[in-house]
């Protein structure tokens, strides 16, 4: 999700998708953090981040401290990994409700999993993090949303019904020219 309320939805995504219930789920997911106001929330943060690490660098210019900029990269630093903490968390928040409003819409909520479990295995993510990382670990991920699957699923909330197959074949077509597409960029960028 973007400022100002808006998705944008890459070939890349459309492509790398199965399922029409794989991109509604990514769909939903970033529906969340626009719900959630995560964007806001993370701009506030970094104008405030921004504004302490001025302030730093103008204390310790006043004091003709020649250090500053050590103390206001640490500072940075230790910011930044505050910033990740709570991005993360945006990232668990939006999971959790877009497999609440995936399962209320009866979509096939296994397939938002099922998405990010075919990223790990094809290796297109790094599964491997650091103290600075904006998104947790798929592995963490995928603990987590099959725990709320499981507890949604046990509350019984969404219809037992799942989505028809009908709009499959569309999805399909949809697919197959976003790959294409793809591949013929891709001829163009080799040498």
């Amino acid at each position: 999700a973007a400022p100002k309320n808006k998705i944008y939805i890459s070939l890349g995504l459309i492509a790398r998708s199965q399922t029409e219930d794989q991109l509604a789920g990514i769909i939903a997911h970033e529906i969340a953090h626009l719900t959630q106001e995560h964007s806001k929330i993370q701009t506030e943060r970094i104008k405030s981040l921004l504004v302490k690490v001025n302030l730093l660098n103008q204390i310790l210019g006043l004091l003709d401290f020649h250090s500053e900029s050590i103390l206001s990269n640490s500072l940075f630093l230790v910011d930044k990994f505050i910033l990740n903490l709570y991005q993360r968390q945006h990232e668990i928040e939006a999971d959790a409700i877009a497999v609440k409003n995936l399962q209320r819409a009866s979509w096939r909520v296994e397939e938002f999993s099922k998405f990010f479990e075919e990223l790990r295995e094809n290796k297109l993510v790094s599964d491997q993090r650091s103290i600075f990382s904006s998104h947790p670990s798929l592995t963490r991920r995928l603990e987590l949303i099959n725990q709320k699957i499981n507890t949604q699923k046990s509350a019984n909330l969404g219809a037992s019904k799942q989505k028809s197959q009908s709009k499959s074949k569309y999805f399909k077509r949809i697919r197959q020219k976003a790959q294409a597409h793809l591949r013929k960029i891709s001829r163009r960028t080799n040498f």
